[in-house]
């Protein structure tokens, strides 16, 4: 069986160039899946193909990404398809050229080259992933060096004159909104804070 599976930016979709193409391979007898490109990369039809296909069957993708969100994935359906569910894919991407059919025929060498292919999809992956964490790394060195801090603020507080204040507040002496105009502080800082310094409230006496 043949089977066919795109990425499109839009649902009108069907007069492009790699439709028409996409249609010529797939003939009358294969069968034609497509997703719309997202930011969450959803396929749901992409993974409805999956579950059909079987030993032998050739599957047509776009591109190389349609295998998976990073290079890694990509690598990983590639062995997974080929390898594990003796599937055939061929990607029509200009840039790429990759079909699986190739690599089997030419023996121990088309093995070579598959594994040698799929290495280096991991390899620049690892690229990828350490260039994100220098710049990362670079970003944050940067915005220290220009004074900007990083996780909670710090408060500026008068600790002290809060503590007398809060043992004030446990005594029933002033009110919660008494207690927050005196240290200037919201309601929801007062009990955190409140109770991280151990201070409960007493009950008034009725």
């Amino acid at each position: 069986m043949i089977f066919g599976y795109v990425r499109v930016n839009e649902q009108n979709w069907e007069n492009s160039d790699i439709a028409k193409r996409m249609m010529e391979l797939l003939g009358k007898e294969g069968k034609l899946f497509w997703d719309i490109r997202n930011k969450n990369y959803d396929r749901e039809q992409y993974t409805q193909m999956r579950g059909m296909l079987h030993t032998g069957d050739v599957l047509y993708v776009d591109s190389l990404d349609s295998l998976g969100r990073t290079l890694e994935r990509m690598a990983e359906e590639w062995t997974y398809l080929t390898q594990e569910r003796q599937i055939d894919v061929v990607v029509l991407e200009n840039s790429v050229q990759l079909d699986s059919r190739l690599f089997r025929d030419l023996g121990d060498t088309g093995r070579m080259l598959e594994q040698q292919m799929l290495a280096l999809l991991v390899y620049l992956a690892e690229l990828q992933h350490r260039k994100v964490n220098e710049n990362q790394r670079e970003g944050i060195d940067a915005a220290k060096k220009a004074g900007k801090r990083f996780g909670r603020p710090s408060l500026d507080w008068d600790w002290d004159l809060f503590d007398a204040t809060a043992q004030r507040w446990t005594e029933n002496e002033i009110d919660l909104d008494e207690a927050c105009r005196i240290v200037g502080s919201a309601r929801s800082s007062w009990y955190k804070y409140a109770k991280e310094r151990g201070f409960v409230r007493k009950r008034a006496k009725k």
